[in-house]
């Protein structure tokens, strides 16, 4: 098994989710079919480098939607369960070694 763990906050709330899979071999399957389709879609090395080694939803829902659905069409194939934790923040402070 393996597990992707990431974390988001806005103003009121910390966020950490994962994305547990079932087979390292299926994950890295899915991943390198991904990759393997979108090598050919028109990404500048830095934000390539930004998607492809951290997951920057930011970029691509702003630059690169196609990707973004792409991705999530991978990850739909693959058997997974989702965990996650929310931490509603108390003060709008929320400092690193509290996450």
């Amino acid at each position: 098994m393996i597990l992707f763990v990431d974390e988001t906050e806005c103003e009121d709330y910390f966020i950490v989710a994962g994305l547990l899979t079932d087979s390292k071999l299926k994950t890295d399957a899915t991943f390198k079919k991904f990759t393997k389709k979108v090598k050919n879609f028109p990404i500048s090395p830095k934000d390539k480098e930004k998607i492809f080694t951290e997951f920057k939803s930011v970029i691509l829902d702003k630059k690169y939607q196609r990707i973004k659905v792409c991705m999530l069409e991978h990850i739909s194939t693959m058997n997974y369960s989702i965990y996650y934790a929310i931490y509603k923040k108390k003060s709008k402070s929320f400092y690193q070694q509290e996450k």
